[in-house]
């Protein structure tokens, strides 16, 4: 238990490539009040996500859909809600989720590259930090506040680099970032990113930022 939270580290999952097989934002979906995974997840991380469904609030999808172990097949939940929109590469992402989306009253918007979620932090509906100017130039024009950062300075072996969607999570007008975000190259832009959101940041360590596949988070009833 950290801060209140009762933290639930997901297995691998075995057709995703090993670097990322244990990211949520790979795993996992979330709309609105609703989650996603794949049933073939659910049965080889069984305990993992039996914890989750006994506890949580939301409905809980199991889908026959499958990850690729090479892109883009590996990114069918991989999405970026903001508001009344979901971001995501939309040729890749699962049907099913796409249905749920749009049952939810989200507007599917399409981005060339499919990591929207690995590569943008979202603080809040109308503002995130990215790294990805293509991501900048699309949000921007749907009226989001978008903070530039610099590649680099998050570690994702044996990859050259990880992302700040991956390294961080925010809740309760609290950043948790998966490292010392000061350590950044960045560092200036994320606290001023942070300080006009209003925003306190949390580091969860000392170590440099690490892109674990960011942190899912969930409100559950907890004993």
């Amino acid at each position: 238990m950290l801060r209140g939270f009762r933290v639930i580290t997901l297995p691998p999952c075995s057709t995703l490539s090993e670097p990322i097989a244990s990211h949520p934002d790979m795993l996992i979906a979330k709309v609105k009040d609703e989650l996603v995974t794949t049933s073939d997840y659910c049965e080889e991380a069984a305990f993992a996500i039996s914890e989750i469904y006994d506890e949580v609030r939301l409905k809980f999808h199991f889908t026959a859909d499958s990850h690729g172990k090479s892109y883009p097949d590996d990114v069918i939940f991989n999405s970026l809600p903001l508001g009344n929109r979901l971001f995501a590469r939309l040729e890749s992402l699962s049907p099913y989720l796409k249905e749920l989306a749009e049952a939810n009253g989200l507007e599917l918007i399409n981005v060339s590259q499919g990591y929207p979620a690995c590569t943008t932090l979202k603080l809040s509906d109308e503002a995130v930090i990215t790294a990805d100017p293509g991501m900048e130039k699309l949000l921007s024009s749907y009226g989001i506040r978008v903070y530039r950062i610099e590649n680099g300075g998050i570690q994702l072996p044996p990859y050259e680099y990880g992302f700040i969607g991956g390294a961080a999570g925010v809740f309760g007008g609290c950043a948790y970032f998966l490292g010392d975000a000061s350590l950044h190259p960045s560092h200036s832009i994320i606290k001023e990113a942070l300080d006009r959101e209003s925003i306190k940041p949390i580091m969860l360590s000392d170590a440099p930022l690490t892109d674990l596949g960011g942190i899912l988070f969930i409100e559950a009833d907890l004993d």
